[in-house]
């Protein structure tokens, strides 16, 4: 047993010490460049990407259909690369994977509950239709992107409790909807200059921050963000995913 200890604590300083020693190695590597950053999102679109479909794949293989509000992550992650590179090709498949996202989503129509059915997956495509009107100037992107915005918020604002619900169903109140509303309303503030938009960013960032962010002085973890009657928990738990 004392054989066993002492190797125990002779393999775990070496660990340490083999830590130690690549840490210092990789802080003294260069930084990534715009290079790497072009060579990872082809790798990535590459890999994941179904041209058919005009979306991605949930794996390398290219099967099945990548969560709702992914897409509009990795939609954004385009964008990103052709603002930093201006090429024809990030440009293209800007319109492209909206064309996909508007056959697979009925058209964008915020009113259909069996395509979409939690409002977080609604507002993480509309903050990325109106960065796409902010990178393109196409109108479409800024009309997508306002009437969703209104529909969330007249479906999902709780005007006498304050904070937005998650689901339809109405039973949570979760930062992985409240932050993302207020970065939605914003952006489309920035475009539009619409004081609507500030209003409610304003109006809202105050309240999440007094009762999702902090409470009594301390950051607030809970399994749910904002506090609603116990019966209509149902068990999920997400936090602070976009603060």
């Amino acid at each position: 047993m004392r054989n066993k200890v002492l190797i125990f604590i002779v393999l775990s300083s070496l660990c340490s010490i083999f830590t130690t020693v690549t840490g210092q190695t990789a802080n003294k590597e260069k930084p990534y460049t715009g290079k790497d950053a072009t060579i990872a999102i082809d790798a990535f679109h590459q890999t994941f990407y179904n041209p058919e479909m005009k979306l991605y794949a949930i794996s390398s293989d290219g099967k099945g259909r990548a969560a709702i509000w992914v897409q509009a992550i990795y939609w954004d992650m385009i964008m990103n690369a052709y603002k930093r590179t201006k090429a024809p090709k990030y440009r293209k498949l800007i319109d492209e994977i909206y064309q996909g996202g508007y056959e697979q989503y009925d058209k964008y129509n915020w009113n259909n509950k069996i395509e979409w059915f939690i409002y977080d997956d609604m507002m993480w495509w509309i903050i990325s239709l109106a960065r796409a009107y902010e990178t393109t100037g196409d109108p479409k992107y800024l009309a997508d992107s306002s009437a969703g915005f209104y529909h969330v918020w007249k479906e999902s604002h709780d005007s006498q409790r304050g904070g937005l619900w998650w689901s339809f169903a109405h039973d949570a109140k979760m930062a992985c909807i409240n932050y993302p509303t207020i970065v939605g309303s914003m952006t489309l503030y920035n475009i539009t200059k619409k004081e609507d938009y500030l209003e409610k960013s304003k109006r809202h960032l105050r309240m999440v921050a007094q009762r999702i962010l902090r409470q009594e002085g301390r950051t607030r973890s809970r399994q749910y963000a904002l506090p609603f009657p116990a019966p209509k928990r149902n068990g999920h738990r997400l936090d602070y995913p976009t603060l």
